[in-house]
């Protein structure tokens, strides 16, 4: 073993790195030129590069934004706003990477724009009411069991024939919910047509569905504070 690599990971850093001491003794790290060798020019493989171009391509098209999506955008802050006048919530759901973007969108609205939201994401309630009710109705039980009157309900699913969401968004409407719906892949998908205010993405890609689902709501949010860029706090 060289004697350096028996230094303390800190101090072998510092061969790279230096660390200022400035003001309350706190470390602010201040980067020196490395002794090693830039590294080289990388070229792109052809094929990779026609693939992304493609790829970036698509993504460009599925978030144009044209009037429809900036009229079903602006009707989303509303439907959120109302909501929460009416003393409701904002429900999220989704599944799989659906599933992440509903708990991601819930914590941005209630943290940044200050509505009141939630998604269904405790394991322990997803097993007890998938054991108990099947997996095809166990969101709509959550929403029987959680939501009340003045709340919205947003359905997040990329192909628009997810069966829980689907059943989620029936039990949604016998209680008189606003439903949002988020949906992609084929244009006669169920969920389509299924709420007060539907976003579709024409993309057979699931990533671009989804990521342009995220997209689309990040949009209202912002618009329901009123700013692109704040502080995260």
């Amino acid at each position: 073993m060289k004697p350096e690599s028996r230094l303390p990971a800190a101090r072998r850093l510092c061969k790279y790195y230096t660390f200022a001491i400035l003001g309350n003794s706190r470390y602010h790290p201040v980067m020196l030129q490395s002794s090693r060798q830039p590294m080289p020019a990388v070229s792109v493989d052809p094929d990779h590069k026609a693939f992304l171009d493609d790829y970036v391509g698509r993504l460009h098209r599925a978030t144009a934004i044209d009037d429809g999506a900036f009229a079903a955008i602006s009707a989303t802050r509303a439907t959120w706003l109302r909501a929460r006048e009416q003393g409701g919530r904002v429900i999220f759901i989704g599944n799989g990477g659906s599933a992440g973007i509903a708990s991601h969108l819930a914590i941005d609205l209630a943290k940044n724009a200050s509505v009141p939201a939630l998604c269904f994401s405790d394991a322990s309630m997803m097993s007890c009411l998938a054991n108990d009710y099947g997996f095809e109705d166990w969101i709509a039980h959550a929403v029987r069991l959680s939501a009340r009157a003045g709340d919205c309900l947003v359905a997040i699913s990329s192909s628009g024939r997810s069966k829980n969401i689907l059943n989620a968004v029936a039990q949604a409407r016998t209680m008189k919910l606003d439903v949002i719906t988020l949906s992609g892949m084929n244009a006669d998908n169920p969920l389509r047509n299924l709420g007060d205010v539907n976003f579709f993405v024409d993309s057979r890609s699931y990533n671009i569905v989804e990521t342009t689902h995220q997209f689309w709501m990040m949009a209202a949010i912002d618009l329901v504070i009123g700013r692109a860029e704040y502080p995260a706090s």
